[in-house]
């Protein structure tokens, strides 16, 4: 069976089964979920140490993260080749530094409201991996057109821009509000790179749709989670 990791923004954990709305999605399309819990830091809030620059972490939730698959792996049937990460605010960022990290255990991750850092050079994947981006254009936690003066934590159109480069697509990336129609020729016959339907709009923070909601939207009309769908 495919396998989705769901990962918790800061101090969210409690709160990340109702906000995606996964375990309703899981039963109904036939996929194993998971939410495993970071750290606990000194406000007693869970997190992930996602950025390799300026997280003044020293935790290695790459390692963990990777063993919880492995454990889940070998204790229940799951497809290696269909095994994905989602997450929300930090845990979407910690999505891309696992695809950096563990390209080859990863058929591909979908942050929403995460980031990853600006220089290319901190998380370039072993090979390929799919990538679908989410992101509400009114955020203002983790801002669309991010922020001045963070040198280490990227925004979603650089975000993208660096997945696309690794990817190997050669179109630019481009984002025409207020509908995102990203998309790209990339290598070989399968997309590896974020595409949203052209008639969806943003997924907003502020809609009170759930994720799990909105994965669902994205995947019936088979133009995003369709790179997952795939196994590519």
């Amino acid at each position: 069976m495919p396998l989705v990791l769901v990962l918790h923004g800061y101090g969210a954990a409690a709160q990340i089964l109702d906000y995606f709305g996964m375990e309703a999605l899981a039963e109904a399309r036939g996929f194993l979920v998971s939410h495993p819990t970071g750290t606990t830091d000194a406000e007693g809030k869970p997190f992930w140490s996602a950025w390799q620059v300026g997280s003044g972490s020293s935790v290695d939730d790459s390692s963990y993260l990777r063993g919880v698959i492995e454990e889940i792996a070998r204790a229940c049937a799951v497809n290696r080749q269909r095994i994905y990460l989602t997450g929300h605010s930090a845990g979407g960022a910690m999505c891309y530094r696992m695809a950096g990290d563990h390209a080859d255990l990863l058929a591909g991750i979908a942050p929403y409201a995460g980031c990853m850092e600006l220089d290319p050079d901190l998380r370039r994947p072993s090979e390929p991996v799919n990538v679908l981006h989410i992101h509400g254009t009114a955020d203002e936690v983790v801002p669309y057109a991010g922020r001045i003066g963070e040198a280490t934590r990227g925004w979603p159109l650089a975000s993208v821009r660096n997945w696309a480069a690794y990817n190997g697509c050669e179109r630019p990336v481009s984002d025409p509000p207020p509908v995102l129609t990203w998309t790209w020729a990339c290598l070989g016959s399968t997309p590896r790179c974020c595409v949203t339907p052209p008639a969806l709009p943003v997924a907003r923070s502020s809609s009170g749709r759930s994720m799990g909601e909105c994965m669902g939207r994205f995947s019936r009309g088979n133009e995003a989670l369709g790179v997952f769908e795939s196994g590519g």
